[in-house]
């Protein structure tokens, strides 16, 4: 799952730095790309980084807040860890 993380966040990276970097890529579709990659980065890293903490700390690392948080960050209600 680290693994999934860095690439992710190192992918969606490149998208925005290739997109603002070249003038002819710049157009109201590769803004929609950007915020989309901006957007996966964020997610990549917070959920991944949630998820990697919590399965190396083999309990729910967050308390009550990721606890309740954490399965609406993926839109999911059923989250299980086995441990």
């Amino acid at each position: 799952m680290i693994c999934v993380t860095v690439f992710g966040v190192i992918g969606n990276i490149l998208v925005v730095t290739l997109f603002t970097k070249h003038k002819c890529l710049r157009s109201r579709t590769t803004k929609l790309l950007s915020s989309l990659a901006v957007s996966d980065g964020t997610m990549a890293l917070i959920g991944g980084g949630m998820f990697s903490i919590n399965l190396f700390a083999h309990r729910q690392a967050f308390g009550l807040y990721g606890q309740y948080k954490y399965p609406h960050l993926f839109n999911s209600q059923h989250v299980q860890f086995y441990w």
